[in-house]
Protein backbone atom coordinates (compact mmCIF):
# COMPACT_ATOMS: atom_id res chain seq x y z
CA UNK A 1 0.00 0.00 0.00
CA UNK A 2 1.23 3.45 -1.11
CA UNK A 3 -0.12 6.67 0.67
CA UNK A 4 0.68 9.92 -0.86
CA UNK A 5 -1.87 12.00 1.06
CA UNK A 6 1.27 14.40 1.66
CA UNK A 7 1.62 15.58 -2.34
CA UNK A 8 -0.76 17.85 -3.96
CA UNK A 9 -0.01 17.09 -7.51
CA UNK A 10 -1.86 14.58 -8.48
CA UNK A 11 0.36 13.87 -11.43
CA UNK A 12 3.10 14.13 -8.78
CA UNK A 13 1.43 11.44 -6.53
CA UNK A 14 0.95 9.15 -9.85
CA UNK A 15 4.63 9.71 -10.10
CA UNK A 16 5.46 8.54 -6.97
CA UNK A 17 3.29 4.83 -7.19
CA UNK A 18 5.44 4.41 -9.93
CA UNK A 19 8.35 5.13 -8.29
CA UNK A 20 7.45 2.57 -5.55
CA UNK A 21 6.44 -0.17 -8.09
CA UNK A 22 9.59 0.47 -10.04
CA UNK A 23 11.80 -0.23 -6.75
CA UNK A 24 9.99 -3.20 -5.56
CA UNK A 25 10.28 -4.92 -9.03
CA UNK A 26 13.94 -4.51 -8.92
CA UNK A 27 14.47 -6.55 -5.58
CA UNK A 28 15.57 -10.12 -5.76
CA UNK A 29 12.56 -12.69 -6.33
CA UNK A 30 9.98 -10.54 -7.96
CA UNK A 31 8.36 -11.48 -10.92
CA UNK A 32 6.41 -8.98 -11.18
CA UNK A 33 5.01 -5.93 -9.52
CA UNK A 34 2.47 -3.66 -11.00
CA UNK A 35 -0.19 -0.86 -9.71
CA UNK A 36 -3.62 -2.97 -9.28
CA UNK A 37 -5.70 -0.31 -7.58
CA UNK A 38 -5.60 3.97 -7.13
CA UNK A 39 -8.66 4.71 -4.82
CA UNK A 40 -10.86 7.72 -5.99
CA UNK A 41 -8.94 11.05 -5.10
CA UNK A 42 -5.46 9.17 -6.43
CA UNK A 43 -3.80 9.71 -2.78
CA UNK A 44 -3.32 6.26 -2.39
CA UNK A 45 -2.32 2.66 -4.71
CA UNK A 46 -2.20 -0.66 -4.11
CA UNK A 47 0.71 -2.16 -5.88
CA UNK A 48 0.94 -6.17 -6.37
CA UNK A 49 4.36 -7.53 -5.83
CA UNK A 50 4.16 -11.16 -6.66
CA UNK A 51 7.58 -13.11 -5.83
CA UNK A 52 9.46 -15.81 -8.02
CA UNK A 53 9.13 -18.10 -5.22
CA UNK A 54 6.46 -19.38 -3.02
CA UNK A 55 5.14 -18.30 -0.13
CA UNK A 56 7.10 -21.05 2.46
CA UNK A 57 10.43 -20.64 0.24
CA UNK A 58 13.28 -18.98 2.08
CA UNK A 59 13.75 -16.35 -0.78
CA UNK A 60 10.34 -15.09 -0.30
CA UNK A 61 10.97 -14.65 3.74
CA UNK A 62 13.80 -12.64 2.44
CA UNK A 63 12.19 -10.69 -0.23
CA UNK A 64 9.56 -9.54 2.63
CA UNK A 65 12.55 -8.37 4.97
CA UNK A 66 14.44 -6.37 1.96
CA UNK A 67 11.02 -4.81 1.39
CA UNK A 68 10.82 -3.74 4.89
CA UNK A 69 14.05 -2.81 5.35
CA UNK A 70 13.74 -0.45 2.16
CA UNK A 71 10.75 0.96 3.27
CA UNK A 72 12.38 3.98 4.49
CA UNK A 73 14.68 4.97 1.94
CA UNK A 74 11.85 5.11 -0.76
CA UNK A 75 9.48 6.68 1.46
CA UNK A 76 11.69 9.51 1.50
CA UNK A 77 12.56 9.42 -2.12
CA UNK A 78 8.72 9.57 -3.25
CA UNK A 79 7.39 11.45 -0.04
CA UNK A 80 5.02 8.43 0.56
CA UNK A 81 4.23 5.59 3.38
CA UNK A 82 4.27 2.32 2.36
CA UNK A 83 2.78 -0.15 3.94
CA UNK A 84 3.98 -4.48 3.29
CA UNK A 85 0.58 -6.25 3.71
CA UNK A 86 -1.19 -9.52 2.53
CA UNK A 87 -1.51 -12.95 3.42
CA UNK A 88 2.01 -13.64 2.96
CA UNK A 89 3.26 -10.64 5.39
CA UNK A 90 0.64 -11.65 7.66
CA UNK A 91 1.42 -15.31 8.16
CA UNK A 92 5.33 -14.39 8.51
CA UNK A 93 4.35 -11.81 11.16
CA UNK A 94 1.94 -13.88 13.32
CA UNK A 95 4.04 -16.98 12.49
CA UNK A 96 7.23 -14.82 14.00
CA UNK A 97 4.99 -13.57 17.24
CA UNK A 98 4.39 -16.89 17.88
CA UNK A 99 7.88 -18.29 17.85
CA UNK A 100 8.94 -15.87 19.63
CA UNK A 101 6.66 -16.33 22.43
CA UNK A 102 7.15 -19.89 22.79
CA UNK A 103 9.04 -21.07 25.35
CA UNK A 104 12.36 -22.56 24.99
CA UNK A 105 11.91 -26.45 26.04
CA UNK A 106 14.95 -28.57 27.68
CA UNK A 107 14.51 -32.25 26.14
CA UNK A 108 17.12 -34.81 27.79
CA UNK A 109 18.83 -36.62 24.92
CA UNK A 110 18.58 -40.22 26.78
CA UNK A 111 16.25 -40.86 29.54
CA UNK A 112 17.47 -40.57 32.57
CA UNK A 113 18.78 -44.44 34.37
CA UNK A 114 16.36 -44.46 37.32
CA UNK A 115 13.35 -44.21 35.11
CA UNK A 116 11.42 -46.97 36.96
CA UNK A 117 8.15 -45.17 35.71
CA UNK A 118 8.71 -45.66 32.12
CA UNK A 119 10.04 -49.70 32.38
CA UNK A 120 7.17 -52.12 31.16
CA UNK A 121 5.79 -54.70 33.16
CA UNK A 122 5.73 -58.38 31.56
CA UNK A 123 3.09 -60.92 32.29
CA UNK A 124 3.17 -64.41 30.86
CA UNK A 125 0.29 -65.28 28.92
CA UNK A 126 -0.51 -69.30 28.93
CA UNK A 127 -1.97 -70.30 25.89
Amino acid sequence: MVDATGIQDPKERLAAFGGVTEWAAKQGDVANAQVIAVNQDSTGAQILITPKSGPDDEATTTLLQNLRDGQAGIESQTKTTVGVTGVTAIQTDVSDALTSALPILAIPASPPRSASCCRSSRRSVRR
